[in-house]
This record gives structure tokens, sequence and C-alpha cells, in this order.
């Protein structure tokens, strides 16, 4: 019974909250449509069978759809490693960030519920020279994000309201990548905070090549997601590669994929996998690589 009134909430999603949270459960409820249907075929109750069966197929094609095979080709174009971490106000030291930061090559880190009491030792940690730090302005959602000075002049990675976003150079082209701070949908109380902010986010200026990496706080498939997707005409870097949870960290693949990287443009993704949470609280640790396929950006300037 409670399968199908989340099935029922789920038709619902995008006119009533409930019905949005019932969409996100899908990967639970699909477990729990085989594990339902796996009791019902052993107790031959052929018609609750036959209602699992039919709840699991609904529950688990998109599912399904994230993890099917993408053919590999060679990579031939300038590639940007990337890291997201939502630290959910947890305590982060600057050793721990730069041994993530160092032994995976990371060009660009992006922070988000950063604990402010973290803000003056990063600013100051000798560690993290090679990097530059760049912070949300009062406006914006809060992030806190590294770029790898190595990646260009002093000039070109910078904070940028035009562009909203963090402008880097690869190869001879630039790209803007931008961080994602949103409110969890599954939080009711802050539903008006992310709603504003997904706004804003759709108004922001199409660029010809975008990263968009962070916390998204809900499925890219989600309802108030949709349209931004549609609008910046942006990518699932998850295709291909599974669900991607993120949240909490103790379930690991039992979690909710709340930690995204999102792409548009010549841009494609040759690797992304979820790793332990930087801090303690903080959500499992995004790291994808990103490849700019365009012919004309393969040349160093």
């Amino acid at each position: 019974m409670a399968l199908l009134v989340s099935a029922a909430l789920a038709r619902l999603d995008g006119v009533v909250w409930l019905g949005s949270v019932a969409r996100e459960l899908s990967f639970q409820l699909f477990l729990c449509a085989l594990v339902l249907g796996a009791v019902a075929a052993w107790l031959r109750a052929w018609p609750a069978l036959a209602v699992c069966s039919l709840l699991a197929l609904w529950w688990g094609t998109p599912i399904m759809s994230m993890a099917r095979s993408t053919r590999p080709t060679p990579s031939t174009g300038p590639t940007l490693r990337v890291l997201s971490a939502h630290l959910a106000a947890g305590n982060l030291a600057p050793s721990e960030l730069l041994t993530d930061l160092v032994s995976h090559k990371v060009d660009v880190a992006v922070l988000s519920a950063v604990n402010n009491s973290a803000l003056a030792p990063l600013s100051t940690a000798s560690a993290l020279r090679n990097y530059r730090m760049l912070r949300s302005t009062a406006d914006e959602a809060p992030w806190l994000a590294f770029v790898r000075k190595e990646l260009s002049s002093s000039s070109s990675a910078r904070a940028s309201k035009q562009h909203a976003g963090v402008q880097v150079r690869l190869g001879s082209c630039e790209l803007t990548v931008r961080p994602l701070s949103l409110p969890s949908l599954f939080d009711y109380s802050e539903r008006q905070t992310r709603a504003e902010r997904l706004r804003a986010l759709r108004s922001a200026p199409r660029q010809q090549r975008s990263v968009w990496l962070g916390h998204l706080g809900s499925l890219p498939s989600a309802s108030d997601v949709a349209p931004l997707l549609d609008k910046q005409e942006l990518r699932d870097g998850r295709l291909g590669y599974g669900r991607m949870p993120s949240w909490p960290g103790a379930l690991a693949a039992l979690g909710f994929p709340l930690e995204h990287v999102l792409v548009h443009g010549w841009l494609r993704i040759t690797a992304l996998s979820m790793h332990e949470p930087l801090a303690a609280r903080a959500q499992r640790t995004l790291r994808a690589t990103i490849e700019l396929t365009e012919p004309s950006c393969r040349s160093q300037p």
C-alpha cells in the first residue's frame, strides 16, 4: 500500500512538495518493490507479485538509463579535474583539503556550506598557495572555490558577476565554472530560498562553454531543476556512471545524489566518482575529469 501511495504522490511532482520528495526516493522505492516482489513470489501471491513488478519497472527505468554504457573514445583535448564537496558546516582543516587537491591533481574545487570559522585558516594556509581562493559575493548563494594558478595568467581565474561564476582558461579557450550551492529539496523550510536561487541561475547568461558544479540538493531531473537544464542547455554528468549518491555519507550507495556536475558546450565527462567526506558531517566528495573536445581549443595559447 505504501508503494502505491508513493507512486501516486510522485505523479504530483512539481505540484506538491511531498510529490517531489517521493520522486527523489525513486531508487529506495525501487529496491522496496524488488524485495516485496521477491517475498510475494515466495508466498505465491501472484497479484501482489504483478503489482510489485510493475512498480519496480516504473521506479527503476529512469535509474537504469543513468548506467547505460557509453562507448569510450580517446582523450584528445585538454582536461579539467574538478572536486565538489558540501561540508554542511563541518570543520575542515587546510591540511585535509590540501591532501585531496594535491593527491588527485585537482584544478578547480568548489566547497559549499563552509563553516565561517574555517575561512580564515583556509585563506591564510601557506599549503594552499598554489591555488587562488574565490568566494561568492554577498548576494549570491554561499560557496568557496579554489582554482589552480597554473591554469592561466593571474587575471584569467576570477570571480565574475557578469559570467555568474569563475572564469578559467583551458587550452586556448576560456570556460565558466559555475559553483552551485542550493538548499536540499528535502528541507521544507528552505523551499522558498531554493526557488529564488534556481530562478537566479536560470536568469544567468548562457556561456559558450560552462561547467556547473556543486550542491544541487536534488536530482537534476527534479521538477524545479528541469527548467534550469532546459534554459542553460545542460547535460547530466552522471550519464554512463550511475547514480553517484552523496548524502548521507554513511549510506554510501543507498544514499541520495545531491552533488552534481553539469556541462554545456563541447565538454564531456571522462571520469566521475564519489569518495569519502572531507570533514565530519560533510557529504561524500565528487571528483570528475572533464575534457574540452572543441577542436579550436586544443592548442595551447
